[in-house]
C-alpha cells in the first residue's frame, strides 16, 4: 500500500492488521509506532514480541539478538560458500553513482577470504570476530596466510580462502590497499560494542522457530540511522526469508503457523 505521509496507512492499515492477525508478525517499525500502539492497547499481544532495537539507548537490556551465521554450521562447502557471498554483497554494496566498482568487488573478495581463514581455525566465531580481524588486520598480511597456510587436510574453509586472496598475491601494493579500504569503510560501522554483543553466537537468536513458537519480531531503528543499518537489517530478512521457502507446501498436509510481514 502506497500513500503519502499522514494517509493512514500505518494507522488504518498496518496497526489493525498486526492487532487481529492471529499467526506471528515480522514487522520492520522504523518509527516505532505500531509497537507502541500494541504496547499500549493489546499488553498481552506485546509479551509476546521480540525487538531487535540496535541503536536504541537501552539495546542491551531491550534488543533480542540476531547471529548472521546461524546455520553455516550444517551447511556444505558449495552452500557455505554461497552464503558467504551473498553476505560480502550485502555488507559491501556497491557504491552509488558509481560505474566502476573494481575496489568494492575486490573489497568482497578480501572479506570472503578472510571470513573463510578465521571459520577455518575458529568454526565457532560470530561476524563481529570477522569484522574485528579485519579492521584490526593488515591486508598482506591476510593474503600471505591464504597462500603459506598448509592445507593437508584439505579443508574446505582454507581451499577457497586460498582461491579467493591469491589473485591478490604480488600484485600492485596500492590497488590492493585501495580495495582493503573499500571493504573496511563499508564493515566499520558495524564494529561497536553494542553489536559485537546482539550479533554473537547464541542459541536464543531470533529466527524462524520464533515465529514458528507464537512470538512476533520487530525491527526498529531511528531514522536518522536507516541508511548505516540497512546492510543488516537486509541480512535479517533474508535469513528469515529464506526460513519460510524451506516451510512445508501446505499441499503435505502439514500445518504451519502463518506469518504476516508487515514495512512500515
Amino acid at each position: 500500500v502506497y500513500g503519502p505521509p499522514g494517509s493512514g496507512k500505518t494507522s488504518g492499515l498496518a496497526i489493525p492488521s498486526v492487532i487481529n492477525y492471529r499467526g506471528s508478525c515480522l514487522v520492520v517499525d522504523i518509527k516505532g509506532d505500531i509497537y507502541n500502539f500494541v504496547k499500549k492497547h493489546n499488553p498481552k499481544r506485546a509479551k509476546r514480541i521480540f525487538r531487535f532495537a540496535p541503536d536504541n539507548p537501552d539495546a542491551l537490556k531491550i534488543s533480542c539478538h540476531f547471529d548472521p551465521f546461524s546455520g553455516l554450521d550444517h551447511m556444505d562447502p558449495t552452500e557455505k560458500k554461497l552464503f558467504i557471498e551473498n553476505m560480502a554483497t550485502v555488507l559491501i554494496p556497491d557504491e552509488k553513482g558509481s560505474g566502476d566498482n573494481f575496489f568494492t568487488s575486490r573489497g568482497r573478495k578480501l572479506f570472503r577470504g578472510v571470513c573463510h581463514l578465521i571459520l577455518a581455525k575458529h568454526p565457532d566465531a560470530s561476524l563481529p570476530d570477522v569484522i574485528h580481524g579485519i579492521l584490526q588486520g593488515n591486508v598482506f598480511d591476510w593474503v600471505k596466510r591464504a597462500i603459506n597456510y598448509d592445507n593437508v587436510e584439505k579443508d574446505p574453509d582454507i581451499t577457497a580462502a586460498k582461491e579467493l586472496m591469491s589473485s591478490f598475491y604480488g600484485t600492485n601494493e596500492k590497488n590492493t590497499s585501495g580495495c582493503w579500504d573499500a571493504c573496511c569503510s563499508a564493515i566499520a560501522t558495524f564494529s561497536n560494542p553494542i553489536l559485537d554483543t546482539l550479533l554473537a553466537r547464541d542459541p536464543d537468536s531470533i529466527s524462524n522457530n520464533t515465529l514458528d513458537k507464537g512470538h512476533d519480531i520487530y525491527l526498529q531503528i531511528q531514522q536518522e540511522h536507516l541508511d548505516a543499518y540497512a546492510p543488516l537489517f537486509t541480512l535479517i530478512i533474508q535469513s528469515l526469508s529464506s526460513g519460510f521457502t524451506r516451510r512445508p507446501d501446505s499441499s503435505t498436509g502439514v500445518k504451519s503457523r502463518p506469518i504476516l510481514m508487515v514495512l512500515d
